[in-house]
């Protein structure tokens, strides 16, 4: 499936992701750092450009069932949110400076 999800089909995801861990994989691509601290338990953050590999690569332990709006007050949850936009950020400028040459 390619493209953007449809509101139902995110609200499923969210419903199945938040209670248990599968014992499947399932990949969900996206750029909300919250929705992927909220529903994964592994996070692989991209290089940027045409030759990205993987960057940063971050296991989660977070209890299950997951709090939509727990989970964000929890220093573990700041901790590795911070890790994220750092990296993002870090990378970003990065482009920006090779693009720009």
């Amino acid at each position: 499936m390619a493209g953007n999800l449809a509101h139902p089909n995110i609200v499923t995801i969210h419903q199945i992701g938040k209670h248990k861990k599968l014992l499947y994989t399932v990949l969900l691509v996206t750029h909300d750092v919250d929705e992927a601290l909220h529903l994964s338990d592994r996070i692989l953050l991209m290089t940027d450009g045409p030759r990205s590999t993987v960057g940063l690569e971050l296991s989660l332990d977070f209890p299950r069932p997951r709090q939509r709006l727990a989970g964000p007050s929890t220093p573990e949850y700041q901790r590795q949110r911070a890790t994220i936009l750092s990296f993002l950020e870090s990378h970003s400028k990065k482009f920006i400076e090779r693009e720009s040459c």
